[in-house]
């Protein structure tokens, strides 16, 4: 095996059990190649994405800027720069690294897409419409537009509208774990508790540890009489919200050493 079919070799590893959600294992492999050679832009992107996914922004970030100072001008590490800025809420940064992909490419579907929901959270809502419209120009059947323009018709109340973009969005993939969640959250709102039992259960499917989710099942049960599956429904979310504290103290204790 040749020395670059080597470094691939754990990267795909690395890939692999990133896919699998075995974290751990993934970060093992592109450390690896890194003791190997440390100026491997794969091995730092795909750490990137790894802490990202975990929800360790910091991490994320770090990782992001070391692989963008070895390739400047990658749309995909601009991409994932702004959405871990966006989901960090510095949404400033994020609109940066957006509008530097539109300067690289002014017809990636990702810089307008990262732009539109930029706005959606800053409540701008003639940008963040021009944003939307522009993806769905460039794609009518992306997914996270009719998503984005779903939640804005939620936020302001337009539930027809935004279970019209939501299901849009589900139609075009269904493994969209918060377009099943806000749905559940409209018919919950619209007391409409069996549709919303199933969204919520979808949800659920997709992400088991979706703590609000579990909380939201709980308060249909309760509606719908179900005291037994409700009472069930929030001891698993206050278990799972206690296990989150948990290890969110043991990285806080970890960190500090």
């Amino acid at each position: 095996m040749s020395y670059e079919a080597g470094l691939q070799h754990y990267i795909d590893l690395g890939c692999y059990h990133r896919d699998l959600k075995h974290y751990d294992k993934a970060i093992e492999e592109f450390n690896r190649v890194l003791k190997i050679n440390p100026e491997h832009l794969e091995a730092y992107y795909h750490l990137g994405l790894c802490y990202h996914q975990q929800k360790d922004m910091s991490s994320a970030l770090t990782y992001f800027n070391k692989a963008l100072k070895l390739s400047p001008n990658e749309e995909r590490i601009h991409e994932s720069l702004g959405f871990c800025y966006l989901d960090f809420k510095k949404i400033h940064r994020a609109i940066e690294e957006f509008r530097q992909i539109l300067a690289i490419n002014p017809n990636s579907q990702y810089g307008h897409l990262g732009l539109g929901f930029c706005y959606l959270e800053q409540r701008q809502t003639e940008r963040m419409f021009d944003e939307f419209n522009q993806v769905l120009k460039l794609d009518l059947r992306n997914d996270h537009a009719h998503l984005g323009l779903g939640l804005h018709y939620k936020y302001n109340k337009q539930f027809d509208k935004a279970i019209d973009e939501l299901k849009q969005a589900l139609k075009i993939n269904t493994k969209i774990e918060v377009a099943h969640q806000n749905l559940g959250e409209i018919y919950l709102e619209r007391k409409m508790y069996n549709l919303a039992q199933l969204e919520f259960e979808q949800t659920l499917q997709l992400n088991a540890d979706n703590i609000s989710a579990r909380q939201m099942l709980g308060y249909v049960y309760k509606r719908q009489s179900k005291d037994y599956l409700a009472v069930t429904e929030f001891i698993r979310a206050t278990n799972l919200y206690l296990a989150k504290e948990k290890a969110n103290k043991v990285a806080d204790d970890n960190g500090g050493e």
